[in-house]
């Protein structure tokens, strides 16, 4: 397998199957992953090996020509099943035999939604992972007179030991590395969803990290470096971004080896079950979501536990200031910065981790900050072919030679590089009155109080900020205590930003504050829930 390191920055033999395959063919006990079964408490991680990938994989490649046929120029797949391995398998089949799946997430789209990202990415087939995914969608599909429909094999088939002939592949990797290879899509909630369509060479943005044939590490002074060989539980839904990442990228990439979690629980594990897989299997880091860090912050056992390890992984958000002050010098931190359209950023190792909130971008992301408020700047990106594989925005955009993030950002006073996350662009809350306010500034002071779960400031064009708060589940809050808590802020505020105190909402538990599937706040989506109650406060 080559490892060589090409002129612009793209590493060659990227091909997942290749890899997996020598791999399985050098050292086939050699292990993958490891994945929780029914009784994982009694029994421990089942160990999955290099050779028991790669007969899976073969396995599915012929049953995906058995059921669908051979692979056409500009057809794809639906997937969509279980919270399992077999995610994996998919993909990777998906790729040796040269096709494209769509990985969708149903409770995000409407059945438009879902037909309009059919139609744009030419599907053709439904494969589910039960006879239950299989029909999720019937009744709205059945009207695509081209549409076909099968039921994947379970896992413990695809598993077996039987050998199975290899599926033959000889494509190059100059050859295929622009093949799209899986789609994954935007909220599609309302309106049409966006798909977004990796290639193989676009996977490889992000994998900056790996071990050279010298055993060292490219890249040393970036994050990510150090995890080779280490077991990671990987807490985040399979057809994530976040997940592929996890499940696929960082296995073949990185070499690391990551803990499934039971299939059967909701897509973002519960607090409680982490707990009690992080006291039994004692994973040497984990990769979560910032809301479940701070989840698991406000129990004792489940502090310790985290503590325990040697590195935290976490992205989609940024961490609460109380939770990234109390975590930053017990465990390392390794922050993925990025998005669906650029794939991961290269960040520095800080060298004070004190100054966890500051990001330390590399110069080969090819950015610039653009002014835009105050202390404010968007960060743009512009191409720079030289530096091609740490660009992921014009790979997935290829006639674009600049990209806005929308993303906010402030400079270090002193330090140059370092930048600290300050939000969406379309978060900075414009008022009647023209003053300006970024609302997570806002909401941080709420969010680290202890019986409030979460905090929304909004006013967009209105006089004044308004303030939704979700109390903690097991927690009593009233109104006299927000009060006080706005009171406080307040202090520190500017007249024309201050919270008015009657200008608060009380969000019920049947009525929780809306969030996006890695448990942000999805702020369009909650004022709309909330909008008559918004009106009546600025009667």
């Amino acid at each position: 397998m080559t490892s060589a390191v090409m002129a612009d920055g793209i590493i060659p033999s990227s091909i997942w199957s290749q890899i997996v395959d020598d791999r399985a063919t050098e050292a086939p006990d050699r292990v993958f992953c490891e994945i929780l079964e029914n009784n994982w408490q009694n029994t421990g991680p089942r160990k999955i090996t290099y050779g028991e990938i790669s007969r899976a994989v073969n396995r599915l490649c012929w049953w995906l020509e058995e059921k669908i046929g051979v692979p056409k120029a500009s057809g794809s797949f639906v997937y969509v099943g279980d919270n399992d391995l077999r995610y994996v398998f998919v993909l990777i089949a998906s790729q040796k035999t040269q096709r494209q799946v769509v990985l969708i997430e149903p409770r995000d789209l409407t059945d438009s939604g879902l037909l309009s990202l059919l139609e744009h990415t030419k599907c053709s087939h439904w494969v589910g992972g039960s006879s239950s995914y299989t029909d999720l969608k019937k009744g709205v599909l059945e009207a695509r007179s081209e549409m076909a429909f099968s039921t994947l094999p379970p896992l413990s088939h695809l598993l077996q030991d039987e050998k199975v002939q290899d599926y033959p592949f000889v494509a190059t990797w100059d050859e295929i590395k622009a093949n799209p290879v899986f789609v994954i899509h935007s909220s599609g909630t309302t309106g049409d969803p966006r798909p977004l369509s990796y290639s193989l060479e676009m996977s490889t943005v992000g994998t900056f990290s790996r071990r050279l044939p010298d055993g060292s590490e490219e890249n040393p002074e970036l994050r990510f470096t150090g995890i080779h060989g280490t077991r990671v539980l990987w807490v985040a839904p399979p057809q994530w971004l976040g997940g592929i990442m996890g499940f696929l990228l960082m296995p073949v990439f990185n070499e690391t080896i990551p803990i499934w979690p039971p299939c059967h629980e909701a897509p973002l594990t519960p607090a409680p079950i982490i707990t009690e897989i992080l006291g039994k299997i004692q994973p040497d880091g984990g990769f979560y979501v910032p809301s479940t860090i701070r989840e698991l912050c406000l129990k004792e056992q489940s502090l310790q536990l985290l503590k325990k390890q040697t590195y935290i992984m976490y992205g989609g958000a940024p961490l609460d200031e109380w939770v990234g002050d109390l975590l930053c010098t017990e465990v390392d931190f390794h922050v993925v910065v990025g998005s669906t359209e650029t794939s991961r950023w290269p960040l520095r190792k800080l060298q004070d981790p004190l100054e966890w909130r500051y990001y330390w971008i590399d110069e080969r992301l090819g950015y610039r900050l653009e002014h835009v408020d105050g202390d404010l700047y968007e960060l743009v990106l512009e191409r720079k072919p030289e530096w091609r594989r740490f660009q992921g925005a014009f790979i997935m955009f290829p006639t674009l030679d600049v990209y806005h993030t929308q993303d906010l950002y402030t400079p270090h006073p002193t330090k140059p590089g370092h930048v600290r996350y300050r939000g969406r662009k379309d978060d900075l809350l414009k008022f009647k009155w023209l003053a300006k306010v970024r609302a997570t500034d806002l909401e941080e002071h709420f969010n680290m109080q202890p019986n409030i779960k979460a905090a929304m400031v909004g006013g967009n064009s209105k006089p004044s900020p308004f303030l939704i708060v979700e109390p903690e589940t097991d927690k009593e809050l009233d109104l006299d205590e927000v009060q006080s808590m706005i009171k406080l802020l307040n202090q520190s505020l500017s007249p024309d930003i201050c919270i008015p105190l009657q200008n608060v909402i009380i969000a019920s538990a049947e009525r929780p504050l809306v969030r996006l599937g890695k448990g942000t706040l999805d702020r369009r989506r909650t004022i709309d829930e909330y909008k008559e109650e918004i009106e009546r406060l600025y009667i």
